[in-house]
């Protein structure tokens, strides 16, 4: 990202990917997951493997968000 910055373009975690998205919802799942449960470490491993899932399934199925036009 600070690469992108500094090169004065839009990082492509912005762009695209689905990074941002599935960051969001295995935190979201951590947060459910361990008021819940009262482990963490259960709930560590649950946002993991959620937030794993949905990016490899992301790239296996080609998902992209879709672009935001300019103006």
């Amino acid at each position: 990202i600070l690469r992108d910055v500094f090169a004065k373009e839009i990082p492509l975690v912005f762009r695209q990917e689905i990074y941002a998205v599935a960051s969001i919802l295995g935190a979201a799942c951590f947060i459910i997951i361990g008021k819940f449960s009262g482990n963490n470490m259960a709930a560590m491993y649950s946002c993991f493997g959620i937030t794993l899932a949905i990016r490899l399934s992301s790239m296996k199925l080609d998902l992209h968000l879709k672009k935001v036009k300019k103006g």
